[in-house]
């Protein structure tokens, strides 16, 4: 089944190179036309979290006027629903099963550039967008992404260490903040960014944890990015884990990340330093 997600994927991304379809979003604050992949990535089959992912993506539907899509609460393998609708602004691939490093190894950055994306967000199936836990807005994120030039952002995430902080009454301006880490919950990157967070995907350590607290010193410290910026945007925010359901996390798949870390440093002299939430920049974003 595995393969099957992995072949049709890949399918679904060359196709666009194909016949040319495109998904635009209208933004507010740039003329320009900007194309996003949205992955909505379920681990199992737990009723309760592909709830959460309908819940999203109808809230996500009339924000991005995604226009017509189905929902299949529990097929198996991924769907893809290529949207039709000339007002559609950008493609959904929903995917229930599967490992997850392995899923997220298919995003190839190659064929993500070659079907005209500039950004790729994925969210996970314990994460809420809406209300009355959320009030994520398609417009607004990337927005904000290109308006202070962010390679990788995502809204505030309560319930994390990335807990909404602004605004406040003391600080009404503040909107934002520039961060050296965000959580794999509901993150979007520019697609360079996601070139140099996949070359971190190692299959033989498929437990996807690291992934996030390596990046900043990996991609952006080293320069593989080149002015790389991370930020979170208070005045949008998600919840993770709204319902308090058991977490997928092992203690198998941190030891990946211990293994790939040794790994990575005997065999390629390379050493993958993590950064965590706490370590916040002190440069905040204002609304201007």
């Amino acid at each position: 089944m595995e393969t099957d997600q992995l072949n049709g994927l890949e399918n679904v991304l060359k196709s666009e190179v194909a016949f040319g379809v495109r998904h635009d979003m209208n933004f507010t604050q740039t003329d320009e036309r900007i194309k996003a992949l949205f992955v909505f990535l379920s681990i199992g089959n737990v009723q309760e979290r592909v709830k959460i992912i309908e819940d999203n993506l109808k809230v996500l539907g009339t924000s991005a006027n995604l226009g017509r899509y189905r929902v299949v609460s529990n097929e198996p393998k991924w769907l893809h629903d290529m949207e039709k609708d000339p007002k559609a602004r950008c493609t959904i691939v929903r995917i229930y099963g599967g490992r997850y490093s392995l899923f997220l190894k298919t995003l190839m950055p190659s064929l993500l550039r070659e079907a005209g994306y500039n950004y790729l967000t994925i969210s996970l199936d314990d994460v809420s967008l809406v209300p009355p836990y959320g009030n994520y807005n398609v417009t607004e994120i990337f927005d904000f992404m290109e308006h202070y030039k962010l390679h990788v952002s995502s809204p505030a995430i309560n319930n994390t260490s990335h807990a909404r902080l602004f605004p406040t009454t003391l600080a009404p301006m503040q909107i934002g903040r520039l961060v050296k880490m965000i959580e794999f919950q509901t993150i979007s990157f520019r697609t360079d960014a996601w070139a140099c967070q996949y070359e971190l995907i190692d299959l033989k350590y498929p437990g996807g944890w690291g992934l996030d607290v390596w990046f900043y010193d990996y991609c952006i410290l080293s320069g593989r990015l080149r002015e790389g910026r991370m930020g979170l945007l208070d005045t949008m925010q998600v919840y993770h884990n709204p319902h308090g359901l058991e977490s997928t996390n092992t203690k198998e798949a941190s030891r990946f990340m211990d293994k790939q870390e040794r790994a990575w440093n005997e065999e390629k002299g390379i050493r993958l330093v993590q950064q965590r939430a706490a370590t916040i920049s002190n440069i905040f974003l204002f609304e201007e």
